[in-house]
């Protein structure tokens, strides 16, 4: 309800806002192509599209609004059916996942609660719909509707591209259906984008050069912190990646070189997955119904987590997190697992330690004589990065552990 009041006292810009109108927009609505309130936006007068053909695709009707207020207060009405449907498919998928009844309202309370869930919500970001096509994709993974979990998986990379690194773990699945379905679904996509915007202006602009700088640096053929200069790290209020923690701690003095403890980190990560695939793979149809229902439940969490976590990441990136979060969450509650549970909660409050707007957050704490900016204090010390680390170890836990919690 709060992020419904900011939302509608206050029109907040966000990452979604710079990438309106569309290079579409100047043909069927030149009104919008000249909207004064866009004038800020990467994509004003530029043909690009600056994100994926999916939120374009789905997005197609707001062309025809005459200014982001317009699309803005639309999109405040529209996006809480969405996260409403994204909790009811989640909580479904996770049900299903345990066999039993699950606790509705932890679902519900935990989804609505998650500061970045908010955040992204009021600025009206793509993520909302996002989380609702990746509850999808777990429900698929659950039932065993593959070609479902390729069709939704299609959707989620043709908007950020870098859950394309799903694509091995079918192979690895040897899920032929979901990849069949990918690639259809892909198809689809591309070809309705290409008859709608020309996919040419997907590709002229700064995503595919960014895209690569960010490899570069993994690589080790640029500087690791390149970007992350101390004028940078003091103005950052939105970056919340584990390279973007690593350098802040290093500028404050704190920590091992960042590279080396990511590469450290991903090693881990990796290895703690490979091994826990491997087991599971060994036990064949040993494994129960239920083992494989949770199995896929971790494995898509896993690499969700890894991907939003270690690569490119702003704050608001995170709501896709609040999917793994809730499967732990129902997880540790079925089971009664009181300490897992303790530790989670530390990892929640770390990736969501504000459960109000940012608008409202700055207007109850830049008060004098304290005009202390609480969210300032939270990036610059980068409160995210125990949470993402805590919700990594919890995953890789369960994963590893998961062969000997369901016994035939």
């Amino acid at each position: 309800m709060l992020a419904i009041y900011s939302g509608r006292r206050e029109l907040i810009y966000g990452d979604f806002a710079a990438t309106l109108p569309g290079g579409y927009a100047e043909r069927l609505n030149p009104t919008l192509w000249n909207s004064p309130d866009l004038a800020h936006s990467w994509a004003f007068h530029n043909p690009s599209y600056l994100h994926g053909p999916t939120q374009f695709l789905t997005l197609y009707p707001l062309v025809f609004l005459d200014s982001y207020a317009a699309i803005a207060r639309l999109l405040l009405v529209v996006y809480p059916f969405v996260l409403l449907a994204a909790i009811y498919v989640l909580w479904r998928a996770l049900r299903d996942a345990e066999g039993g009844p699950i606790p509705r309202t932890a679902v519900y309370a935990a989804v609505m609660a998650f500061f970045p869930v908010i955040q992204a919500y009021s600025q009206r970001e793509f993520e909302v719909v996002i989380v609702l096509a990746i509850a999808l994709m777990y429900w698929a993974a659950v039932r065993d509707r593959p070609a479902w979990v390729g069709a939704a998986l299609a959707y989620i990379v043709w908007f950020k591209y870098l859950p394309i690194v799903m694509v091995p773990y079918l192979v690895l699945r040897r899920w032929t259906r979901a990849l069949v379905a990918f690639a259809l679904a892909s198809g689809a996509l591309l070809v309705a984008a290409h008859a709608l915007f020309d996919l040419r202006h997907f590709v002229d602009n700064l995503v595919p050069t960014m895209a690569g700088g960010q490899m570069a640096i993994i690589l080790g053929r640029a500087d690791f912190c390149y970007g992350a200069d101390p004028k940078f790290i003091a103005a950052n209020h939105t970056f919340a990646g584990i390279r973007w923690a690593l350098c802040t701690l290093q500028d404050a003095g704190i920590g091992v070189p960042p590279l080396l403890a990511y590469l450290a980190l991903a090693g881990l990560v990796a290895g703690g997955f490979a091994f826990g695939f491997v087991r599971l793979e060994r036990r064949g149809d040993a494994v129960t119904p239920q083992t494989e229902r949770w199995r896929r439940v971790l494995e898509l969490s896993i690499i969700l987590t890894a991907y939003t976590t270690f690569l490119f990441t702003h704050y608001y990136y995170l709501s896709v997190l609040i999917i793994p979060l809730t499967a732990l969450l129902v997880r540790f509650l079925a089971a009664r697992r009181w300490a897992s549970l303790a530790v989670w909660l530390v990892a929640y409050a770390c990736l969501s330690t504000f459960t109000v707007p940012v608008a409202l957050v700055d207007k109850i704490f830049h008060v004098k004589p304290w005009d202390f900016d609480a969210w300032d204090w939270y990036m610059r010390h980068v409160v995210y990065l125990p949470g993402e680390l805590l919700l990594i170890a919890l995953l890789l836990r369960e994963y590893i552990t998961l062969p000997a919690a369901h016994r035939p």
